[in-house]
């Protein structure tokens, strides 16, 4: 097997690596203390920034605003702003360049009923004809693809910028993101299950894990809408077809309930912060960032041989100077000793101008895809047990980190050749 190190470093410099998807990842700490202890923050991302309003300490309501941007957290507090609250829905509306609040409750059960408006310098009452209602942690989302805002609860309602409007009835309360790739606000309802709005109707639920302190928010990096429980830090992602639950380590945010989630774009991914205890305690004000560092997509094939490399997947995560291995496992030791050839590029969605995947049926290999460009290759053979392990060094350069590399098996029998899924890995520092 070779190791073309220099190779790697060369086209990494010349070609950029793109961002990562999907995938199983880590928890990152990235701050011991925030500025509050609280519970209930209203909060919402942008690329680079998370937004918090308010929440609740263990004496009263705020009407703190704060920013954390890569570097830590800042406070942005004009005279103008909301009143004290917790429990209230915030998005971020990419079309106007303002997050939008609404709602929340002030501790001994007032109801804000009120719509604010941020700037990135000043809170502005949006002083609306209609509103939804009494809300407690309403979901909203901004829906991009019709350009206003969404929140939901027993009833759907919508915001222009100018007046709520009743849409629809139900779902029910649950959170709620936008996935930008399928243009479908995804509502999650726990035993309800998940159903999607299309700017028309909701979908029939779909079925997905049962979450009791559920956190949701769209990873537009990856492509899916991701679940956090907060009560144990696992997570759960959904493609628009099916949820699936994602390996996470040991080293996991604290047990916490009614905390914040945003995701901050590329920049700081998925975020959560804060949250109150459970069973006593204290109140959190910790921020904790997930990030993904492998995955698998696609699906393997037969194609014109007798075996069909199962689904890659990545044994560890890799930083520069260090390497990335790669596990592949055909299911039959009868593929023992045939040879197989590992194909390593840095894109997924083309190659030379040729749009990925592509169907190889029309090079005689029916049911089969290639799923990455081939910047370079790795010879080696199938063990005794039917399996087969590659090792990739990455070069030691700091500028590598948050690219990914992608990696497709084929496997040589004879005339024959199968190929496997698509496993990619996030370079991590």
């Amino acid at each position: 097997m070779r190791h073309p190190t220099l190779r790697l470093f060369v086209l990494a410099c010349l070609c950029g690596l793109p961002r990562a998807q999907d995938g199983a990842g880590h928890w990152n700490q990235l701050a011991n203390t925030g500025p509050f202890d609280v519970d209930w923050p209203a909060m919402a991302g942008r690329n680079g920034e998370a937004l918090v309003f308010g929440g609740w300490d263990a004496i009263d309501g705020l009407d703190m605003t704060m920013a954390y941007r890569r570097g830590g957290w800042s406070f942005l507090n004009p005279p103008a702003r909301p009143t004290k609250r917790g429990a209230a829905s915030m998005t971020y509306d990419s079309r106007r360049g303002v997050y939008v609040l609404y709602g929340g409750v002030y501790p001994g059960g007032v109801n804000r009923l009120d719509t604010w408006e941020w700037n990135g310098t000043t809170w502005t009452q949006s002083f609306t004809a209609h509103n939804p209602g009494r809300t407690v942690r309403a979901g909203m989302a901004f829906d991009a693809a019709r350009g206003v805002t969404l929140l939901v609860g027993p009833d759907t309602w919508r915001y222009d910028g100018t007046d709520w409007s009743q849409v629809a009835t139900g779902p029910g309360n649950g959170p709620l993101a936008f996935d930008v790739a399928r243009h479908r606000c995804v509502w999650y309802g726990g035993n309800a299950g998940t159903r999607e709005w299309d700017g028309n109707a909701w979908s029939a639920p779909v079925t997905g894990p049962v979450v009791s302190e559920p956190l949701l928010a769209y990873d537009a990096d990856h492509g899916v809408t991701v679940l956090v429980d907060a009560t144990t830090g696992d997570i759960h992602t959904y493609d628009g077809t099916r949820w699936t639950t994602q390996y996470v380590p040991a080293t996991r945010p604290p047990s916490r309930i009614e905390a914040g989630v945003a995701y901050a774009g590329p920049a700081l991914g998925l975020l959560i912060y804060a949250g109150g205890p459970i069973n006593g305690g204290l109140y959190r004000n910790d921020l904790w960032q997930y990030v993904q560092h492998w995955w698998t997509t696609g699906s393997g094939c037969t194609g014109t041989a007798s075996y069909r490399p199962d689904q890659e997947t990545i044994a560890a995560p890799a930083a520069p100077g260090g390497s990335l291995s790669y596990f592949v496992d055909f299911q039959n030791s009868g593929a023992a000793n045939l040879p197989i050839v590992q194909l390593v590029g840095f894109s997924s969605t083309q190659w030379g101008g040729i749009p990925l995947p592509l169907d190889l049926a029309a090079f005689g290999l029916p049911g089969c895809s290639l799923y990455t460009s081939i910047e370079l290759t790795q010879t080696g053979v199938v063990d005794p047990f039917g399996y087969a392990v590659w090792t990739l060094p990455i070069p030691n350069n700091p500028a590598l980190v948050g690219g990914i590399l992608n990696c497709q098996t084929m496997v040589l029998q004879g005339a024959g050749i199968g190929l496997s899924a698509l496993g990619s890995a996030l370079i991590n520092n």
